[in-house]
């Protein structure tokens, strides 16, 4: 099993049902193979801040979200998290991807 699989594998066993994310070149190997699973939808945002909004969203509707980003997001999303995700204790489960560098195994 790949890493991307697992993964995966993990969003289905916690009962996530759609994933927000904001493209970047590790996560697009857990795109790819999210395919496998048509039970977890996905939804493309354009911003961190977007993506967590959208999630919000979705969970005030009934589905269990998760948010995927890169690392390199991750502070465009403190104003959202801590005024959004935190203050309404909205169970949010969220994938941090490394930001690739040159060089480096994705």
């Amino acid at each position: 099993m790949t890493w991307a699989a697992g993964v995966c594998a993990g969003f289905a066993a916690a009962g996530i049902t759609h994933v927000v994310y904001v493209p970047g070149n590790p996560l697009s190997h857990v795109l790819g193979a999210l395919k496998t699973y048509p039970g977890i939808r996905t939804t493309l945002a354009t911003r961190e801040e977007e993506a967590f909004g959208i999630a919000v969203g979705l969970y005030l509707g009934g589905v269990q979200p998760a948010v995927m980003l890169q690392s390199s997001g991750l502070g465009n999303s403190l104003n959202a998290i801590t005024s959004l995700i935190v203050p309404y204790q909205v169970p949010m489960l969220i994938l941090i991807a490394r930001s690739a560098r040159p060089g480096a195994e994705a």
